[in-house]
């Protein structure tokens, strides 16, 4: 008994049972020659498949190499004596392998962008070792991580130069609203982009209407009476304030500050001949007519349809509690280049 059980139990060395273990079943299952016959299929299956491959991550290496060819033949904001440089070469290679492996275009077009942004990055510095981990990051992140970073890099880290209402509602149109559909139920994708190391969730939110109010606020409120804004201006500065503080508001006898946010007005100002305290009281004053809650919602809707939409994904679906590190801000930069009409220099974030 014992010596039949060593030879149903033995295995020749091309993979095929012994006559003596052909009837014998394992918990119930197949027999070790039926075993033995799908393990060579899948050999066969395996060398059928790996030669596809092959082709396919041939042709993907061509694609990546045309699309950093042509991004370099375009010399204004890349520079091809990085080619030269070791740690340039091995994100670089880096960076092919892992678009072989993905195939999706927006990895690859994205991981163009960072490539081309890393060659302009000097040595061991910190934006070229940030581009450096954006670049290993990218391809493991799905479209849908590439929208919320985005969304989440140009809402709360930029501003633009939208400082009239049709300016705004073209950036909002243009530039937000095409990402937002990509942000999926749940917060699934914010838990991946976590622990890629691209960003964390934080105990405190940043409620959207407060973003835009604080970047965009000059454009946002529906002005006051002058007596109303300048109701905590001395009265030796009044006729300072009427003359270049303020603007006469789209709606007649309504008026504005002559700035798109606080930062800017006290910027701007702060050699005229007014306070800090008395500029921040006329900026307050007006902010106070800026639309409440769901009626704001409603004024931006008139121009920038669907973006009740937008602020239910900010609030529902983790994006308001998202706080980006550098390399989320590198692959948020380098997507908004490619979707979203996007060109500032990465150093104004990462320097």
């Amino acid at each position: 008994m014992l010596e039949k059980n060593k030879q149903n139990q033995n295995v020749d060395g091309e993979g095929q049972a012994v006559q003596a273990g052909r009837d014998v079943n394992i918990s119930q299952g197949m027999s070790l020659a039926q075993m033995a016959e799908v393990l060579k299929e899948l050999e066969a299956l395996t060398e059928k498949y790996t030669s596809a491959a092959i082709e396919k991550v041939d042709a993907r290496h061509r694609e990546f190499r045309e699309s950093i060819l042509a991004r370099f033949a375009d010399t204004s904001d890349t520079n091809s004596s990085a080619f030269a440089d070791p740690d340039f070469q091995a994100t670089l290679v880096d960076a092919q392998k892992a678009y072989a492996r993905s195939g999706d275009k927006a990895v690859r077009d994205t991981l163009v962008d960072i490539i081309a942004r890393r060659s302009n990055a000097e040595g061991a510095s910190r934006l070229a070792l940030t581009l450096n981990d954006a670049a290993a990051r990218a391809p493991r992140l799905t479209r849908a991580e590439f929208s919320i970073l985005t969304l989440v890099y140009l809402l709360r880290y930029t501003v633009t130069s939208a400082d009239i209402p049709s300016k705004f509602s073209k950036y909002l149109n243009n530039q937000i609203m095409p990402l937002v559909d990509d942000v999926p139920e749940g917060v699934s994708a914010i838990w991946h982009i976590e622990s890629q190391s691209c960003g964390k969730t934080s105990v405190m939110s940043a409620d959207l209407r407060s973003i835009l109010i604080g970047n965009y606020g000059g454009i946002l409120g529906k002005g006051l009476p002058l007596p109303a804004l300048l109701e905590s201006v001395s009265l030796d500065h009044k006729q300072a304030a009427e003359s270049s503080l303020l603007q006469p508001f789209r709606i007649w006898p309504n008026f504005q500050p002559n700035a798109l946010s606080l930062e800017v007005y006290k910027e701007t100002f702060k050699s005229a001949d007014i306070s800090v305290a008395e500029l921040e009281s006329i900026w307050n004053s007006y902010i106070s007519s800026v639309p409440q809650g769901d009626e704001l919602v409603s004024m931006l809707q008139e121009t920038v349809p669907g973006i009740e939409k937008l602020f239910h994904v900010w609030d529902l679906r983790g994006l308001k509690s998202l706080e980006l590190n550098s390399v989320g801000i590198a692959i948020g930069h380098a997507n908004a280049m490619r979707t979203a009409d996007f060109n500032a220099p990465l150093d104004i974030w990462i320097n």
